[in-house]
């Protein structure tokens, strides 16, 4: 008999169950056994244990059906588990994440942000979880009807995206989770005057990390953070990936739409280039005293990112989160 999940990808109140990718961040950060043991009996009122019996899914044809359906979350989570352990994980990814692409910014990035922390660890039980949560939320979202491709980067779209746009200066109301947002964004009629349609050669990771560090930094937005930590699963997959451009094009729409919920507007700045007061293992350090979700992971992504790129924006990113949940 294949495993079952103990606890819903989702609480109750149809918030993201982080639990998993938290205590994943919390070891990324180094912190003890006896921190992470202590966030997730912090955490265990809170999770949602699953009761709906599993529904059998026997090929990917019958799979297709249950995209977006929000139920049978143990059957789809049975059949891939299945799936690891018939595939290794490069095979694996390269079968689905084509197929969910386009799914991407389904709850708030909140699948894409979990199978990045599962394929980091290379635990294929949570591997299985993230994809069965990115088919049970799968909701693609439209580009606007007559938008065309542009040769222009992200960092020239982005900006002036709104310029000749009577865009509503407050945040988008779509409900109560930021993937209602999301979508009431989409079904808005201004949206459908936005030309943000980029060519494929002119979308590349590094440049949409950048950005999304730099749209979080500007405004502190709780939203945006989820464009940072998904930009680091991104980059994980991507790796896995026979074609990695194939997450990009979603990407860049939902960090798009993303800001437009927020209301924000693009201000013009200088971006730090000294490193912050605290030292990267202080910031480690602080990250794992909070028992805030959003927070971890963050600095953990921000952590990453600076390791790889040198990029001091992600040390401030970091440190202004710490200072934030610890006050």
């Amino acid at each position: 008999m294949n495993p079952l999940p103990i606890d819903h990808p989702e609480l109750a109140n149809g918030l993201t169950n982080h639990e998993p990718m938290v205590v994943s961040a919390l070891n990324e950060l180094g912190a003890s056994e006896l921190t992470v043991r202590r966030y997730q009996q912090h955490t265990q009122a809170k999770l949602q244990p699953i009761t709906e019996p599993p529904t059998d899914i026997s090929d990917d044809t019958v799979l297709q059906g249950w995209l977006g359906r929000q139920t049978n979350y143990s059957g789809l989570y049975r059949y891939f588990y299945q799936q690891t352990q018939r595939y290794p994980l490069d095979d694996l990814l390269n079968r689905y994440l084509p197929g969910l692409a386009d799914g991407l910014t389904s709850r708030a990035f909140h699948p894409l942000i979990r199978l990045g922390h599962a394929v980091h660890d290379r635990n294929n039980e949570e591997v299985a979880a993230a994809l069965a949560y990115w088919v049970w939320a799968y909701q693609p979202l439209p580009y606007p009807n007559e938008d065309q491709p542009a040769n222009k980067t992200p960092a020239e779209v982005f900006p002036t995206l709104l310029d000749s746009v009577d865009w509503p200066d407050e945040s988008i109301d779509g409900g109560p989770l930021i993937s209602d947002d999301f979508l009431a964004v989409t079904r808005l009629l201004p949206y459908q005057q936005l030309r943000f349609q980029l060519r494929p050669q002119q979308l590349e990771l590094g440049a949409l990390s950048q950005l999304a560090i730099q749209a979080y930094w500007m405004h502190d937005n709780f939203t945006l953070l989820h464009g940072v930590t998904g930009s680091l699963a991104i980059a994980r997959l991507s790796q896995w990936l026979e074609r990695p451009a194939v997450l990009l094009e979603p990407y860049w729409k939902g960090l798009v739409i993303a800001w437009l919920s927020t209301g924000l507007r693009w201000q013009e700045q200088e971006w730090p280039n000294e490193p912050p007061r605290l030292s990267v293992e202080q910031l480690r350090q602080r990250a794992t005293q909070t028992m805030n979700d959003h927070p971890i992971k963050l600095v953990a992504a921000c952590l990453n990112f600076y390791q790889h790129s040198g990029e001091v924006l992600y040390l401030h990113c970091a440190e202004r989160a710490v200072h934030k949940t610890l006050s």
